[in-house]
């Protein structure tokens, strides 16, 4: 309660020129008692290396295990939450989902069909999720967005500096970054320090585990217990 007092707070300053009609302890109450919507924008590594196996080993690529680990991810969101997904597209990025009321088939299958080619435009992807959300909260300044980024590499098409640059914008507009390194080598990545979370995964049960907590982080907005919905 304490940590959904304080983002709820926080987003009333952020959009105190919205409804300037009601008072601040009103929003508060308002978010308190009826909860946050939630919107997630999944953020999935498409490019070449994820044809690998991972370093620890198995038969499975770590595409496959990414697949197999987001998809049961979507299956334990609840009906209510919106969700999209974004894919890297060489040096470019693009929606496989747009943004919307969680359509489980579609998503699913969209992430089953991903493939691994190209780079790691992670800047581009961040922003364009970012921004995204930053229109649905124009509609409804009461929410909670998320992105949450599951990469084996860090960004090859952009500078550090740019991630960085972009990392900062999603939280000064109050939005949240997850981040789940996956297979990512052993030294200290940049990747570590960008987001609200950092997660670490080395192989199915890891990426499971990291997706896992960050439902977990979810499930106190009010917007549903996780594991429910058609």
């Amino acid at each position: 309660m304490t940590r959904l007092l304080i983002l709820a707070t926080a987003l009333v300053l952020v959009t105190s020129s919205v409804r300037g009609q009601d008072t601040n302890q009103d929003r508060i109450e308002s978010i308190l008692n009826e909860g946050l919507d939630v919107r997630i924008v999944l953020v999935a590594d498409t490019s070449g290396s994820m044809a690998a196996n991972p370093k620890s080993g198995g038969r499975h690529t770590k595409m496959s295990i990414a697949k197999q680990a987001l998809s049961e991810f979507v299956r334990q969101l609840p009906a209510q939450t919106e969700v999209g997904l974004i894919i890297f597209k060489g040096c470019q990025s693009g929606w496989a989902v747009p943004l919307g009321k969680l359509d489980r088939k579609a998503v699913t299958m969209a992430i089953s069909d991903l493939k691994p080619r190209g780079s790691t435009p992670i800047y581009k992807s961040l922003l364009m999720g970012a921004q995204e959300l930053v229109q649905s909260m124009e509609k409804n300044p009461y929410s909670r967005n998320v992105i949450v980024l599951v990469t084996d590499g860090e960004e090859t098409c952009n500078s550090v500096a740019d991630v960085q640059k972009v990392s900062d914008i999603i939280a000064i507009k109050m939005m949240e970054l997850n981040v789940i390194g996956f297979d990512l080598p052993g030294q200290i990545s940049y990747l570590k320090t960008i987001g609200s979370q950092y997660y670490q995964a080395s192989d199915h049960e890891e990426l499971r585990k990291g997706l896992a907590s960050v439902q977990a982080e979810l499930s106190v907005s009010g917007a549903g217990a996780i594991g429910g919905g058609p």
